[in-house]
């Protein structure tokens, strides 16, 4: 199960797609209670207790807002849950990683830093010198970090994906992940489509030439893809984000939602941690929230990419975003054969050719 804590709905910057824009603030903000941390700890253990497969490992998502304004708060959770059985991540903009003490980053198992394309498309949301501070401060962590940093980008139109994923990875992350942005409606859908899928072709052709040459770089939707295709890894359940099933966002209220995005909107809304029995599934599957879904030939693939966009968006979006999604798996399939030679030949298995962490959303 995986819990993203909002310990506080206080950010530092504002970008200006956040999906929680609804109640991040920059000024003031919420902080989730300190002495409210037993109960949380009590509601992990309680979950657990009521899951059908309690062999699934609980992963604490430390989540906001920016939650490194609030960094003493998370030693003070980890006191708190000290005998929990979970693992622990981290989602930050990157701006306060010089501020704080390495040994409480080092708690960590995985650290996601946010960024919005190249510099040029992150300043563009972030403000001038985000860029440049967020690399600094990952420069200076090299080497002094021991969990997986991973660089999570927002793909937004005038995103050059190419850039966003190659200026990063390997310098200044171990990994990278991309999500296209949610929204309701592109300003340019066409030359969108077109920009995307000329940095996933570049992407893809990068990925595949450093296979040929013994090395697999840890871009996780190419991997993710390649590993359903040849290893079967994706199962059944739809949303690989686990919208429904593993995925809890908690409020700094206690609140709890299927979706980090619908935080204080009562859609969402499934239930509280003080709630005798925790909520359970809210399954829906994607093949009954869009009807496209249900002939696709991708669709056991992509499971539905994202519920919020089936369950919001008009179908003429839906199908924009579908479009993204068979292009990327398309890339894969067509050359899944020459992909399948090398890993058999260099012996490779699901772990040699995705090494994790298996904790984002996988298909963008």
């Amino acid at each position: 199960m995986e819990y993203y804590l909002f310990l506080t709905d206080r950010c530092n910057i504002s970008c200006s797609y956040c999906s929680a824009g609804r109640v991040v603030s920059r000024k003031e903000g919420r902080l989730f209670p300190r002495d409210r941390f037993p109960e949380l700890v009590e509601f992990i253990k309680k979950n657990k207790k009521y899951r059908k497969n309690s062999d699934e490992e609980d992963i604490v998502m430390f989540f906001g807002g920016e939650p490194l304004l609030e960094w003493q708060m998370i030693e003070e959770f980890l006191k708190c849950a000290q005998g929990l059985d979970v693992r622990y991540g981290l989602y930050t903009n990157g701006l306060l990683l010089d501020s704080v003490p390495v040994e409480v980053l080092n708690n960590l198992d995985v650290l996601f830093v946010s960024f919005d394309g190249d510099k040029s498309s992150h300043e563009k949301h972030r403000g001038n010198g985000t860029y440049d501070k967020i690399i600094a401060n990952l420069k200076g962590l090299r080497g002094r970090l021991k969990c997986t940093v991973l660089g999570r980008i927002t793909v937004e139109e005038e995103t050059n994906l190419f850039a966003s994923v190659t200026n990063i990875l390997g310098r200044f992350v171990d990994a990278v992940y991309w999500q296209i942005v949610n929204k309701p409606r592109f300003n340019d859908a066409q030359g969108f489509i077109r920009r995307y899928r000329e940095g996933a072709e570049r992407l893809f052709r990068l990925w595949l030439e450093r296979l040929k040459e013994g090395e697999v770089l840890n871009i996780i939707p190419i991997q993710a893809i390649v590993t359903s295709s040849i290893f079967g890894y994706n199962g059944s359940a739809s949303f690989r984000c686990g919208a429904g099933t593993i995925h809890r966002t908690i409020d700094v209220d206690g609140h709890i939602y299927w979706c980090d995005e619908y935080v204080g909107d009562e859609r969402g809304r499934i239930g509280h941690i003080t709630d005798e029995i925790p909520p359970l599934e809210i399954f829906i599957p994607h093949t009954e929230l869009f009807e496209d879904c249900r002939k696709c030939d991708v669709s056991p693939l992509c499971l539905g990419r994202c519920r919020k966009a089936l369950t919001e968006y008009s179908t003429e979006q839906k199908r924009l975003y579908c479009a993204l999604t068979r292009h990327l798996i398309g890339l894969v399939r067509k050359n899944i054969d020459e992909v399948k030679r090398i890993v058999d030949e260099r012996g490779y298995g699901f772990e040699d050719v995705y090494p994790g962490p298996y904790w984002t959303e996988e298909i963008p």
